[in-house]
């Protein structure tokens, strides 16, 4: 038997787990230039690998 769990942020949220749209989520920490979903591409990491992984590593670090 297979078991499909489907959630969403509120499930992550009431266990204690940052959202991604929260207070304190991934989409609302960016960078000093430019705003979390401009970031979170690939075109950044390709054209600007530094800041993306300053960002990358700081972003993830606040989340836990």
């Amino acid at each position: 038997m297979n078991t499909l769990y489907i959630t969403g942020a509120g499930v992550s949220a009431a266990s204690g787990i940052p959202t991604f749209r929260g207070e304190d989520g991934f989409w609302t920490i960016g960078s000093k230039n430019y705003t979390p979903m401009e970031m979170a591409t690939r075109a950044m990491y390709k054209n600007n690998p530094r800041e993306f992984l300053a960002w990358y590593y700081t972003t993830n670090n606040s989340l836990g």
